[in-house]
């Protein structure tokens, strides 16, 4: 194979890598989560009240767990590095589209950084850690936020591991939520502001992609079927025909006599 082969296999695939990545991204952009309230949560912010008896209130607002659990599950092609759209692969398919341009690339390795300070996998300190003292058991419980948050994500949700839940030692699934809520909303910003750097890309003409994957539908828009058609039925284990050939034996249409006009109605022959 010559160079110019190979150079030529290697775009094709970055190409795969973004498009592919591009049809999730659309999916997360629809989200109902997908707003600025997003970038508060992701930005950590919470508001301080001083009490009059000294103490300090502080308090951070959070979507419902299962609304975020549907956000995470948008997400999570992302953080697994098995996945053709972990976002490390993602970001340097990204690079190797934009080579010849010093100034795109130092926006792909902007990005790239920020998905350090992100990545949770190996449970890096990511914004905070909590500490947890039963007083009555006489035990406590520290971990990152990054621990916490994978706690939530395979103890909690998409899976019953045993030793994520036991990372967590005794703090509690509301603390594992908040992190996760905050890991999540990083991840889905970070996700979002790749997708904007592409348009722009694509905009501009530096990145071709396919038009099919801005138009092919990436959400559920009718959940309900309401369809026209003819109905056959059979018995429990009738043998299926091939698409085009005519229904066999045991098969037998579904007929509604038609519900009469108002002309016919009160008629005589």
């Amino acid at each position: 194979m010559t160079k110019s082969n190979d150079a030529s296999s290697v775009n094709d695939r970055s190409v795969a890598v973004v498009e592919a990545f591009v049809i999730r991204a659309r999916r997360v952009a629809a989200h109902s989560l997908a707003s600025e309230a997003l970038r508060d949560l992701s930005r950590g912010l919470f508001t301080v009240t001083p009490e009059p008896d000294g103490l300090t209130r502080i308090q951070t607002k959070f979507p419902p767990e299962e609304q975020m659990e549907s956000l995470a599950a948008r997400v999570r092609p992302v953080i697994l590095d098995r996945d053709p759209i972990y976002l490390q692969k993602v970001l340097n398919a990204l690079s190797y589209l934009v080579r010849q341009r010093p100034d795109y690339m130092a926006v792909c390795q902007q990005l790239k950084d920020r998905w350090r300070e992100i990545d949770p996998r190996d449970g890096q300190l990511a914004g905070y850690l909590v500490q947890h003292v039963d007083t009555s058991e006489g035990t406590s419980s520290t971990a990152s936020d990054s621990v916490l948050a994978l706690a939530w994500l395979y103890g909690d949700v998409v899976h019953a591991d045993t030793e994520r839940q036991a990372s967590a030692g005794s703090i509690s699934i509301d603390e594992r939520y908040r992190s996760a809520a905050h890991l999540v909303s990083r991840i889905a910003v970070l996700l979002l502001d790749t997708f904007g750097f592409i348009m722009y890309l694509r905009k501009e003409g530096v990145v071709e992609l396919r038009d099919s994957v801005f138009k092919q539908p990436v959400v559920v828009k009718e959940p309900n079927r309401n369809e026209l058609g003819r109905l056959w039925m059979a018995p429990v284990g009738t043998d299926v025909p091939d698409v085009g050939a005519p229904f066999g034996a045991g098969w037998s249409q579904v007929v509604h006599e038609p519900n009469p006009s108002p002309d016919d109605e009160g008629s005589t022959s």
